[in-house]
Parts: C-alpha cells; structure tokens; sequence
C-alpha cells in the first residue's frame, strides 16, 4: 500500500501531496524498486550488491530508480557514482573527485593540503602562518606527495593515487585524499614507505635464480607478498592524507573521500583497508569509527610531523612523537 502510494506521488496527475510527504513517497518508490512482487509497472530484474559494499558505481540501482518514478531525479539519494575515471558526488551539494597526476596538480594538491590541515585542520591547534611560510610548507609538502603518489618511471607493483575533491569541474579544490598499496609491517605496527616496500620486493627477487623470477612474473601481488616478504608483512591499501576544506566540513565530502579509497581497494582486488589516525585527533577518529573503522594496533611515541617556525620566520616540516592507531575496515 505504501508502494502504490508513493508511485502514485510520481505519476503525472499525483494527488495533492503535503512538503514533508513528498521526500518519503519518493524513498518509497526507490526501495519498491528493488521488490517486483510490489511494482505497479510488473516485475523486475533482481538488483544484487554485495552488503559491505558502498553505492558507488550503482548504476542499474539508479536505473531501476529512474524507470519507475517518472521524470523525478532520486541520484541525491545515492551516495556517489562512478562516471569515466572520475567520482561524482551526488549527495547535495555534489562534489567531482579526480586524481591528482601531474607535478603541478599534485603542487597544487600539496598548497590546499597546507592551509586545510595545518592552517585550519582538526588534528593539531589552528596555525597563523604567514604567506612564506605557507609557501614553504606546501613545498616540503609536495615534495613527500610526489614520492607517495607520483608517477613513476618503469614498472611498480605498490600503486598509488592522490584524489582531489571540488564542487564543480572548475572550482577550487576542497577536499584530498591519498591512497596506496603499502607493506605492512603486522608484528611492528608499521606501515611503510612506497620505496621500502618496493625495495623489500626487489631484494627479494634479486636473490632468487631466473626461472624461479620469470615463474613469478605474472604472479598476483598477494601471492607475490606471501612468497617474497619477510613473516609478518603483508600487503594491504591504506587511506591517508585525508584533508576536507573548513567551509565543506560536516557536509559529508569526508566521508565520500574514504568511499572513494574503498572502492580502489575493491577494484584493486583486496577486501579490507587500512589508516592511521593520532589518538589526539579525535573528530577524525569519530569518523573513521563511524564508517566502520575499527582499532588494530596502538603504537605509543609513534612518529608524527609537526610544522616547526623559528624566530626568524622561516619554517620546517618535523617529527615528534605521538600515539598513534591503526585502523582498519573489512569492505
């Protein structure tokens, strides 16, 4: 009954609705959508998702939607949804996510980075830093970007990927997101670097014979982690640099960033991911735990980086220690 009537509110002579009816007619219809015992248009193909998985790519969702309430847009009700490469955000306001390949992208990436979470970031007390400052920062910090997230020459098995986040195709950036396949060292509680990664892998080819490499050569990465790593270490994505300009805070553009990491890490074969959060931080920790995070490892004097100003003005990126967690999600 409920069904019929929310069909009826899409129909093109729908009988007179209240404002506060309207939004919960047209949830009706969606949902009707997916039981073909209910339909008034007859029955429909079954729409299957796997339970853990978000709405992104949804598109015969979307379709069964649109085919039964006529000429009434229901994407707001969709999380995200993939569209050539790119992410478009669909809940209101609508974000468009893409990555970040070139140096002056990622420079770019690196300077929003700078002012959303050192300036104005929720893991550490608000910064007044001067433009030079800023400009310094964002330097040091590119540099660290284009050694996680750059294009490199030759072959990698440890991928990468910078997201960038803005309202429309030409606005200004306002939200990023990092995501990389890393080792994870499970006994330590420790992630590490793309290039130690990377070097554990190498060394570990270069000690075996030939026909023993070339046997390995089209083998997948999690078999190649099992036979070539240390005891201990795997290889997992790991979400990071999550950054959401002051202004889009609290609109949900965060928690699509982390969809955004999830979905890779399906697409690149792997069903749980991985992140790292200071223990301080708590807003970040509130979200992360909401979406299903939950606490692997605590590391105390963990190391973590901290803008340093000297009386003259200048500034540095440095280390400090911190406790930090290891989170992660089964997807």
């Amino acid at each position: 009954g409920f069904c019929a009537m929310a069909m009826a509110a899409t129909s093109p002579t729908p009988p007179s609705l209240t404002p506060s009816m309207r939004p919960l007619l047209l949830l009706l219809a969606c949902l009707s959508s997916l039981a073909p015992e209910v339909s008034a248009y007859g029955p429909l193909p079954s729409a299957r998702f796997p339970p853990a998985r978000p709405f992104s790519g949804s598109n015969q969702l979307s379709k069964l939607c649109h085919e039964h309430v006529r000429g009434v847009s229901l994407q707001a009700l969709l999380p995200m949804r993939r569209d050539r490469g790119s992410f478009r955000m669909t809940a209101a306001p609508p974000f468009v996510v893409e990555k970040a390949r070139t140096a002056q992208q990622i420079g770019d990436a690196a300077a929003f980075f700078v002012e959303a979470y050192w300036a104005q970031g929720t893991a550490i007390e608000p910064m007044d830093l001067s433009e030079n400052q800023r400009a310094e920062i964002a330097r040091q910090q590119r540099i660290d970007m284009e050694e996680r997230y750059g294009e490199l020459v030759g072959s990698r098995r440890l991928n990468s990927a910078l997201y960038v986040s803005r309202p429309s195709a030409n606005a200004p950036i306002n939200g990023v997101v990092g995501f990389e396949i890393a080792v994870i060292d499970m006994h330590a509680a420790e992630i590490l670097s793309r290039r130690r990664g990377e070097g554990l892998f190498k060394n570990a080819l270069m000690e075996m014979g030939a026909r023993d490499r070339n046997a390995l050569r089209k083998a997948p990465l999690k078999d190649l982690a099992a036979q070539l790593l240390p005891v201990g270490h795997i290889v997992s994505p790991v979400l990071s640099n999550l950054a959401v300009a002051r202004e889009s805070r609290r609109s949900g553009l965060a928690q699509s960033l982390c969809r955004v990491c999830e979905e890779a890490a399906l697409e690149n074969g792997f069903d749980s991911i991985f992140l790292q959060v200071e223990e301080d931080n708590a807003p970040a920790s509130r979200l992360y735990t909401k979406l299903g995070y939950k606490e692997e490892w605590r590391v105390e004097d963990a190391p973590a980086t901290r803008v340093e100003v000297d009386p003259n003005g200048g500034c540095r990126l440095k280390t400090v220690g911190t406790t930090l967690l290891g989170m992660r999600k089964s997807l």
